[in-house]
């Protein structure tokens, strides 16, 4: 596995990859260094003088270092590695195919408080001699026209620490050993699916997504809205939730079918009896008791809705339904 790390000048970078390396046991690959060997930029590299050299660099021969080195890191496959600086501001498209290979990081830091590490890391750079230029390259690799955020960022770590130990008792919290970070479990896959399926909602009040699974195949998928032929509730089509009613009032009023109910229709009992539902939102009472006559065993849920009824309804079933709440 790839770990990478993003992050501007002094952000923090070498620290975070030497902690994995001492805690992990990552191997680190330095692209400042392989850059620098490439270019025979002599031993006196710095963040700055590299940095300057990337503005300068023609992108197509840049982004072939990166390339060349990530093939040779992906050729022993036994490995552990953690790269960085990982690129922002070039085209990501070479890495795309193999992204589900590489976790990427990403540390902030305020620009004062990496100009003044810099400024101690670096005190007779031929880079950023000043605050002024130091912000200009830092802009220009941030915000080329070529920058590119196709990979999703796993973490970002928000580096505004004075001391390395405060930085490292920070990255203590995170769990590094967490396998999803590659490949989620199927509760996070089907969740995550859920959160797709919420996105379709047309619901004035909030998005719900419903996912219905039996023996790891998707049954059928639902969320929240106006029921079909009438007009879309974002378009004024259920009264109550235009209303902006308090959340739990006046359900009986709503004309909105609940992403739960939905997937259940859809699906029917045949094919959701001994499955599982996974919703982004913990059901209200109505759909707790649909769920439980449509025979499914097992309700696992990301957020959680206030309706204590409905808690208590489900509670009372004892192992007869399973109830699990995940965080993603």
């Amino acid at each position: 596995m790839i770990l990478a790390i993003q992050g501007g000048p002094c952000s923090g970078k070498a620290v975070f990859a030497h902690y994995l390396s001492e805690k992990f046991g990552y191997k680190v690959v330095n692209m400042y260094h392989e850059y620098a060997r490439v270019r025979q930029l002599g031993e006196e590299v710095n963040e700055g003088v590299v940095m300057k050299f990337h503005l300068e660099e023609d992108m197509a021969s840049l982004c072939k270092i990166y390339e060349n080195k990530l093939l040779d890191i992906k050729s022993n496959y036994t490995e552990g590695y953690v790269v960085y600086p990982f690129p922002s501001h070039m085209d990501m498209q070479m890495f795309i195919s193999d992204k589900h290979q590489i976790v990427l990081f990403q540390i902030e830091a305020p620009t004062s408080k990496r100009f003044a590490r810099y400024k101690i890391k670096y005190p007779s750079s031929k880079g950023a001699r000043d605050l002024e230029s130091f912000v200009e390259i830092d802009d220009a690799l941030s915000f080329t026209k070529t920058t590119d955020r196709s990979l999703r960022v796993v973490k970002t770590f928000v580096n505004n620490e004075d001391s390395i130990d405060a930085f490292r008792a920070q990255l203590d919290k995170f769990d590094f050993m967490n396998k999803e970070m590659v490949r989620p479990k199927w509760d996070t896959y089907f969740l995550r699916l859920a959160e797709v399926v919420a996105t379709r909602s047309n619901c004035m009040k909030r998005a719900v997504g419903a996912v219905i699974v039996n023996d790891f195949r998707i049954v059928s998928t639902g969320y929240n809205g106006t029921p079909f032929g009438c007009a879309n509730c974002n378009e004024g089509g259920c009264e109550r939730c235009n209303e902006n009613a308090a959340s739990g009032q006046k359900l009986d009023e709503c004309l909105c079918i609940h992403a739960e109910e939905n997937a259940v229709i859809e699906a029917g009992r045949a094919k959701a009896n001994g499955g599982t539902i996974y919703v982004t939102l913990s059901p209200c009472l109505t759909c707790a008791k649909t769920i439980v006559q449509a025979g499914i065993k097992r309700i696992v849920f990301n957020r959680k809705y206030t309706m204590k009824i409905a808690e208590t309804f489900l509670q009372g079933l004892g192992d007869k339904i399973q109830v699990d709440w995940i965080q993603l």
